[in-house]
């Protein structure tokens, strides 16, 4: 189950009977190192939502290295 916050917008347009079509994608990365090469420690995260009025729609992704 996705939980989603109050920042959505356009949830409201969404009724009963509706279909939504969502994909949900994972990942897994790894960075391979020298032993004596320090970890790189980085955080990203990005977030696009539908404009207001428009058609409900969004994309997240959030990335840590």
């Amino acid at each position: 189950m996705l939980k989603f916050g109050p920042d959505v917008k356009d949830f409201k347009q969404i009724k009963t009977g509706d279909r939504v079509t969502t994909e949900y994608f994972e990942h897994t990365a790894f960075d391979v190192r020298k032993p004596d090469e320090r970890p790189i420690a980085e955080e990203a995260s990005a977030v696009e939502v539908a404009a207001p009025g428009g058609k409900a729609g969004g994309a997240a992704v959030a990335m840590w290295k």
